[in-house]
């Protein structure tokens, strides 16, 4: 898929999730910008009838506001339940990987972090672009998912609580096993000297730039 195509889906996305933003707003503007007229010309009111109309202009924002808030959480509660159901398909109800068609695993990639929500953006963009995540927070763990599936490749921190090294231990048994699975490193440093010690262990890059991450 080329990067404006990809770009487009994610545009609409956001363009999905403000259409109730913009529906909102217009429609505060309109109903109270037309009471704001009415008090304008409030002077030959009572002062009896001039009360609905002053709590009217003040309460009405604040029903607004809620309003807003309750559509809100109900769209992004629906977002969430949408990636839940897209993540139980790799990984299943319980969070075990559980075995994919053969077509599947073109798409599907074994992201190892023991912090994986420090790459939620990360990977909700790359969904964008239809690929699909099983998520591992061990090297034991991502041996057990490797064992039950087929992954197009595995993205990998490099320091875990294993160890500051753990990336090059979960890289070095992988091959040792005979384990060709493509794998990049997603870790703090971009030095030349790293991503050349990933290539020397048999792995395919390392980067901490999320586009190059993407491109490759």
């Amino acid at each position: 898929m080329s990067d404006q195509a990809a770009k487009s889906r994610i545009a609409a996305k956001l363009s999905a999730g403000n259409e109730i933003g913009a529906i909102v707003a217009i429609f505060t503007v309109v109903v109270y910008g037309f009471a704001s007229v009415v008090a304008i010309f409030a002077t030959s009111f009572t002062e009896v009838e001039r009360i609905p109309i002053a709590y009217f202009l003040v309460l009405f924002p604040v029903l607004v506001l809620f309003v807003l808030i309750w559509l809100t959480s109900l769209y992004a509660k629906g977002n969430a339940q949408t990636s839940e159901a897209g993540l139980r398909k790799v990984t299943g109800t319980t969070g075990a990987a559980v075995a994919i068609n053969d077509d599947g695993w073109r798409n599907s990639i074994l992201w190892v972090d023991d912090r994986p929500e420090n790459n939620t953006h990360e990977r909700q963009a790359l969904e964008a672009l239809g690929l699909r995540f099983t998520l591992a927070l061990s090297t034991e763990e991502a041996f057990e998912r490797l064992s039950a599936a087929r992954y197009a490749a595995i993205i990998s921190e490099m320091g875990r609580k294993e160890g500051p090294r753990e990336g090059y231990a979960l890289l070095d048994r992988a091959r040792s096993q005979g384990d060709q699975t493509p794998l990049f490193f997603y870790a703090g440093s971009n030095a030349p000297e790293h991503k050349q010690e990933a290539l020397d262990h048999g792995g395919q890059g390392s980067t901490n730039n999320a586009q190059e991450l993407s491109r490759w």
